[in-house]
């Protein structure tokens, strides 16, 4: 009796088992609903279960954001490129710009005038630059340039303005300019060249003084005056264990051999 109970109960506990199997659940369950449905996802969707697409900012917005507010820095910049496009356009015209070209400079100069003047004066200060610098452009092209720039603005990088104004080497250094790479060189090759030019420089202003060796050149450790043939000593540590005098009669003596033998 108690193994057909057994038994029993067996086959009827199987029987339920394969039954819920069978059975088909009323809903999603937990786990096959999705989180933004359930209301547990941190960024839940729109009960329209629509997405949200991320699109350019108005152009009120775009504009106010050229305009300012800019940090000192930025203004600092500004000026720079402000000055050397005007510096660029008088030298590649031999003064103001009469061709064709005069649309590209007024597109240039917008954002550096709307950086440093601001909204309030932008206006009247691009349209004195203007005057003076690309008279043949009429106003109504320039209202077309500069509602193009407020609203799709160009890169405005160092490299990116010198390969629009085509700027060269010669240019880069007979102008003096900082904030406009020459065409097609990268900031690594630009402070190599700087580097190059003002060791350059520094060693011409030598020469126009008289000076023929360099500081280092000149320095206690590369002329050892303790093997000067008069040195009464052979070491460094001997030297320096010498009198002031005598050391300072030594080092005379190594510097006049040294800039007699150049």
């Amino acid at each position: 009796m108690t193994l057909a109970l057994s038994e029993g109960e067996l086959v009827h506990t199987h029987a339920e088992m394969e039954r819920a199997f069978q059975r088909q659940p009323e809903g999603p369950t937990k786990f096959q609903t999705p989180r933004h449905q359930q209301g547990t996802s941190p960024r839940p969707k729109p009960a329209n279960n629509t997405v949200r697409v991320h699109q350019n900012d108005p152009t009120p917005q775009r504009e106010q954001r050229l305009f300012g507010p800019h940090s000192d820095d930025a203004k600092f910049a500004a000026r720079r490129r402000r000055d050397e496009t005007t510096a660029i356009l008088r030298d590649v015209n031999h003064g103001p710009c009469l061709t064709d070209d005069a649309v590209l400079y007024v597109a240039e100069i917008i954002p550096c005038l709307a950086i440093v003047c601001g909204q309030d004066m932008f206006r009247v200060v691009l349209d004195e630059w203007v005057a003076a610098n690309t008279p043949r452009v009429p106003k109504a092209e320039v209202n077309e340039i500069v509602a193009c720039v407020l609203t799709d603005q160009p890169l405005y990088t160092s490299p990116a303005r010198g390969k629009r104004l085509g700027v060269t080497v010669e240019q880069y250094d007979r102008l003096g300019l900082t904030h406009t790479t020459p065409a097609g060189w990268s900031k690594r090759k630009v402070k190599a060249h700087v580097a190059r030019r003002r060791n350059r420089t520094v060693k011409d202003r030598r020469h126009a003084t008289g000076e023929s060796k360099t500081r280092r050149e000149l320095s206690i450790e590369q002329l050892k005056p303790w093997l000067l043939p008069e040195a009464p000593c052979n070491s460094r540590a001997a030297f320096y264990r010498l009198s002031e005098d005598v050391r300072d009669a030594l080092i005379a003596r190594a510097r006049a051999e040294a800039i007699a033998g150049q």
